[in-house]
Formats: C-alpha cells, sequence, structure tokens
C-alpha cells in the first residue's frame, strides 16, 4: 500500500473570479483530480488573514482560538493546536514541515514543526519572499522525509494591497500557481507514495485593494483539494483541519473541538 502524506498549500488574497481568469495549470490539474469549492467567509471570522488561517490551521472559529486580527492578541492558540502540532502530539513519529512568508503565520499560528522555512515578505517584498519559500519547499519535498507540510504564499495578496485587482494582481496569481506546480512536480517524484493536495485562499479583495468587509469580492474564499477518497461537495476553512488528519488515516482527539468535516466525506463546509 502507498504512504499517505498530505500538504496545504496557501495561497493569500486570491479572488476566486481572478481565479477564473488567470491561467492557472497547475491548480487546474489538482481540480480536475479533485474538486475547487467556492464558499462564503463565515461570519464567525473577520475577513482578515490572521484570524481566517488560524482557523485553517486550528479546525475551529476565532471565538475558541481567539485570533480577531493580524496582532494576534489575545488569542488562545495554546489550547487550539494546528494540525501539524496535533499530528506530532498524537504520534511524535510524524514529519511536518511549514514554509511561509508571513512571520506571524509561520512561527505563531503554527507552532514549531519538526522543519521550519520562515521569510520576512514585509521587509524582504513578498515577491522575492515567496520565490525563496517555493525553493526550499521543492527541495525539501523531493528529498526529505515529510508526513504533512503547510507552505504558503502571501505575492496575491501584498500585489493587490499595492495595485488593486488588475493586471499585475492576475501576474502573481500566475506566479502563485507556478510555485504550486514547482511543488506538485516535486511530490511527483517521491516513490511509494499517496498524495493529497489541499490548496487554500483566505479572503478576496476589494477591487481597489483592500478587505476586510463583507462584500461578495472580499468574503468569497475557495478550496481545491485532491486525493484518495476527496469527494466533491462544499468546503469552508475549518474542514482542513480533518480532512489532514483524514488523509493520513488518523482520528483526531474530540479534545481538539473541530467544527468542520473531512473533505473524504460527504458534506463538508462546517458552520
Amino acid at each position: 500500500m502507498p504512504d499517505r502524506k498530505v500538504i496545504v498549500i496557501g495561497v493569500d488574497g486570491v479572488r476566486h473570479d481572478t481565479l477564473q481568469e488567470a491561467s492557472t495549470p497547475h491548480l487546474d490539474t489538482v481540480v480536475k483530480a479533485g474538486f475547487l469549492s467556492e464558499f462564503s467567509v463565515s461570519d464567525q471570522a473577520p475577513v482578515n488573514s490572521g484570524p481566517l488561517w488560524a482557523t485553517v490551521a486550528t479546525g475551529v472559529w476565532p471565538a475558541f482560538h481567539g485570533v480577531y486580527d493580524n496582532s494576534l492578541a489575545g488569542n488562545r492558540l495554546a489550547s487550539f493546536p494546528d494540525f501539524l502540532h496535533a499530528l506530532t502530539w498524537m504520534d511524535k513519529s510524524v514529519r511536518t514541515y511549514v514554509a511561509a512568508a508571513w512571520q506571524p503565520l509561520a512561527t505563531r499560528i503554527f507552532r514549531p514543526p519538526s522543519r521550519l522555512m520562515m521569510m520576512n515578505g514585509d521587509k524582504l517584498g513578498y515577491h522575492e519572499a515567496d520565490e525563496s519559500v517555493a525553493r526550499d519547499a521543492v527541495g525539501v519535498l523531493r528529498h526529505d522525509k515529510v508526513d504533512a507540510a503547510f507552505v504558503c504564499f502571501g505575492e496575491p495578496d501584498s500585489v493587490a494591497h499595492r495595485h488593486g485587482i488588475g493586471p499585475e494582481y492576475r501576474e502573481a496569481v500566475e506566479r502563485a500557481d507556478a510555485r504550486i506546480g514547482d511543488i506538485t512536480a516535486a511530490i511527483a517524484e517521491r516513490s511509494g507514495e499517496e498524495w493529497t493536495v489541499i490548496v487554500v485562499t483566505d479572503h478576496g479583495h476589494r477591487d481597489e485593494g483592500g478587505h476586510g468587509g463583507r462584500s461578495k469580492a472580499e468574503s468569497t474564499a475557495w478550496l481545491a483539494a485532491a486525493g484518495p477518497g476527496i469527494t466533491r461537495g462544499p468546503a469552508s476553512h475549518a474542514d482542513v483541519f480533518p480532512t489532514v488528519f483524514a488523509a493520513l488515516g488518523r482520528t483526531p482527539h474530540r479534545g481538539f473541538g473541530l467544527v468542520g468535516t473531512a473533505l473524504q466525506h460527504a458534506g463538508g463546509g462546517g458552520e
């Protein structure tokens, strides 16, 4: 039997309509093998990166994890572990990997994994930071022992904030897709393994750039997934955690308080 593995690839701030307009052959390959679900950000979460990535990581809403803005002030993440930490808490042999260019995500929302690659996109610029993240991820995923991974790219969100929704933004989305392709190609080179791939965004943007409101452009997110047992259906940010566990054949501890549903089963989109 193939060895089951899983990777979650985050792409910050990608509008669903821009995703449909852009050339994204590598994401399209994931979608063809599985599905793409467009959904509204839960009204239980502010439409900002901190709260939404915290829900992706922990599988619970801000009322539990306590992240309501990008400062992460007053959070309760110590009581609600991210899916990688939860895996290693249940089985210390599991090897985990995190690579991201937004430091709070890499070092505060996610607890220290087996291997960490972190860049400071706010100082370095997200184009260069994402390129470094992608290079490291490709090397690790091509050669090293990894059971579960989270890799996140921030350039599309950064470009939208600076330039709004236009050609520069679409090009940033297409560069993110190319990085996704590099990662999935590295995974394909591994033998004797069967990977579940999840690609998810946190939120959209207004036409002029920016988010935080409840307009459709801002509050529409999407998730694509492919892998053993993945079924077509609705999804939400809260479904990522249980899907990661199901991909590895693990059952989450009841104490994690998960509110979503594994996408290997019918009826995701937990609220």
